[in-house]
């Protein structure tokens, strides 16, 4: 299934990552952490990191998902890395009451309006929302609702 895009460029760390995505929904985890690994190594992208580690815990591997997930907490220190990916690797791991606080920071990072959408729509979130704190967030100021930050000119 290699994409054509690949085809002609194969450094094209985007496409390795888009790559990994389609393996990861079908169910091709060994393809998907490749792809994903492959992405990191040409593109320095904190979201390469995370689909490897999401692509380890769907197969299993959950000593190789926490490595990853290790190395992207401390990679956040450095620059910067979604609170929002790493609350989906972090519910992935089994690790509850760090993803929901990095659910209540991701509400300041994302576009006005996305937050509550990936909450009622993203698959990754599935194994909170049965969690009493989940509806709870969707009752934290929207980013909508906050004043427009200034941009500059």
């Amino acid at each position: 299934m290699r994409s054509r895009a690949l085809a002609l460029e194969p450094s094209f760390a985007f496409g390795h990552y888009v790559l990994a995505g389609a393996y990861l929904k079908q169910k091709r985890f060994d393809d998907a952490t490749r792809e994903a690994a492959a992405a990191w190594e040409l593109g320095r992208d904190p979201r390469s990191l995370v689909r490897a580690a999401l692509s380890e815990a769907a197969a299993g591997r959950m000593d190789v998902a926490r490595g990853f997930l290790d190395r992207l907490e401390q990679l956040s220190r450095e620059r910067f890395v979604s609170s929002y990916a790493l609350a989906t690797l972090l519910a992935a791991t089994g690790r509850t009451e760090d993803a929901f606080a990095r659910l209540e920071r991701a509400a300041s990072e994302l576009p006005p309006g996305q937050y509550r959408r990936l909450l009622q729509n993203d698959p990754l979130l599935a194994p909170l929302r049965k969690d009493a704190r989940y509806a709870r967030l969707t009752d934290l100021p929207d980013v909508e609702e906050r004043p427009p930050a200034s941009r500059p000119r």
